[in-house]
Order: structure tokens, then C-alpha cells, then sequence
């Protein structure tokens, strides 16, 4: 069926529509559903265009002498074809706290496996991380930072995921995890792992309070006596 020179094409849904003789020239979209979507990618493109990715952090962090850090919020990065070099990333040195709310999950393996990882104690991941499998396969396959006590993960893991990371090299180590949103099932199997689980907000605790990076060396049988 053809239509009138005077309908077009939505670019969101692709659906015919006769535009507002108000906006007959600029009008992109038919409807005001399709306007908020196409103005919040438009949103989230330009917000991507200013965000650097691991490499470029990497490169402008480890420029110069290195300063002292204890706790470090990487941010939202954006993805990149070229895996980055985390050898590089000589400002982890020294960090006890770290998040990476929004690693994509290719990253992982180059994260856990770090030169620079030595003094990190809690470790923060993010939920709607893209690569998911293979971050995953990357927790729990790899040899864990030294003093790694504590993990936050906030992706959901299924009834398998959560005792195959509970029985693995990392999972051993830990005293603690921390999740969101996780089912009975979940919670058991952690805990048939041998891995205690807490409550979202755990990490900052009264315990916690003077210290929550360093707290673990007064208390060596933690995962022991939970």
C-alpha cells in the first residue's frame, strides 16, 4: 500500500506517521513513547562520547609518580575492542577498596590477574555488566589478589553460579559476599559452599566503621565463626 508524500517513517519504530504541521520539517518520530527513546539514546551517545575508556584511564593515571590511594570508584568506562593492559594500571598499587561498577565482563580476566592487586581487600562489581559469561567464567577460574576478603557482586546469579563460585579458588578465599536480590536457593548454595553471604549494606556496618578495609586483620577467624 503506498502511502502520502506527506507521511514518513518513524526512526524509532519504523511506523508510518503524518507529522505535526507544526514541525513538518524537524519531526523524527511518532509519537511522544518513540521522542523520550530516541532522545534518551541521542542521551546516552553523547554521554559515551566523554567517557574514556580503560585504556585511556589507564594511560593518564599511571602518568607520573604514583600517588597513594586506599579506595578508588573507576566509574563508568565505556567498552573497547582492544582489551586493556592492566599491567599498566600502576595506580591500583596500594588500593584496599575498589569498584568497578561498571566493567564489562571481557575485562575480568585482565583485572583479576593484575601485578598491581596486592593490597586490595573488597572488591565492588557491577549488575548489568555487558560479557556477562565471560566475567563470570573469569571469577572462577582465577587466582585471587592475596587479601581479597570481601566481594560485592550484584549481577544475579543462578542456584549453579552461586556454589560453583562459592567452591571456587576465589570463593575459598573469601570471608564474605555481598548480593542483591538473591533467591532462598541462592543463599543456600553460597552457604553449602562455605561462603557466608550478607545483606546489602553489610560492608558498612558499625563493625566496620573505623576502618571497613583493614578490619579484617583483627578478625582472622571471621569466615570460621560466622
Amino acid at each position: 500500500m503506498g502511502h502520502k508524500k506527506t507521511s514518513r517513517r518513524c526512526c524509532e519504530c519504523r511506523a508510518w506517521y503524518s507529522p505535526n504541521t507544526a514541525a513538518s520539517l524537524t519531526q523524527k518520530t511518532c509519537s511522544k513513547k518513540c521522542r523520550l527513546s530516541r532522545r534518551g539514546a541521542r542521551a546516552k551517545e553523547r554521554r559515551a562520547a566523554d567517557l574514556p575508556t580503560l585504556a585511556t584511564l589507564f594511560a593518564a593515571c599511571g602518568a607520573g609518580a604514583p600517588v597513594p590511594l586506599e579506595a578508588v570508584h573507576l566509574g563508568e568506562t565505556v567498552s573497547s575492542k582492544q582489551r586493556a593492559d592492566w599491567s599498566r594500571a600502576t595506580f591500583l598499587s596500594g588500593v584496599k577498596t575498589l569498584n568497578l561498577g561498571s566493567l564489562d565482563g571481557a575485562d575480568y580476566a585482565g583485572l583479576l590477574s593484575c601485578p598491581h592487586l596486592d593490597a586490595l581487600e573488597v572488591l565492588v562489581l557491577g549488575k548489568d555488566y555487558d560479557n556477562r559469561q565471560l566475567g563470570f567464567d573469569a571469577l572462577v577460574r582465577a587466582t585471587p589478589p592475596p587479601r581479597l576478603r570481601y566481594l560485592e557482586q550484584r549481577s544475579e546469579l543462578t542456584q549453579s553460579e552461586a556454589l560453583t563460585l562459592a567452591r571456587s579458588p576465589l570463593g575459598r578465599q573469601l570471608w564474605a559476599l555481598q548480593t542483591e536480590d538473591a533467591s532462598p536457593e541462592v543463599w543456600r548454595a553460597f552457604l553449602e559452599g562455605g561462603l557466608p553471604v550478607l545483606n546489602e549494606g553489610s560492608f558498612n556496618c558499625p563493625m566496620f566503621d573505623k576502618d571497613p578495609t583493614s578490619e579484617h586483620t583483627h578478625l582472622t577467624t571471621f569466615r570460621e565463626e560466622y
